[in-house]
């Protein structure tokens, strides 16, 4: 999942500006890997893992 995200938030912003910028690819990059941050088996979940074993709210 981490990979084809990526790829997808890096192909998106170089494809709307029409030149590849390596600050606005790379926080495309780690944005597009929050939607994972409450899955603990995914990349970014492993890395705040503190945040993934918090109870859902109700």
């Amino acid at each position: 999942m981490a990979l084809t995200h990526s790829a997808i938030a890096a192909a998106s912003v170089s494809f709307a500006l029409g030149e590849v910028s390596p600050l606005v690819t790379g926080l495309a990059i780690i944005g597009s890997q929050l939607p994972d941050l409450d899955t603990s088996t995914s990349l970014i979940g492993q890395i705040c893992f503190p945040i993934t074993e918090l109870p859902p709210s109700v």
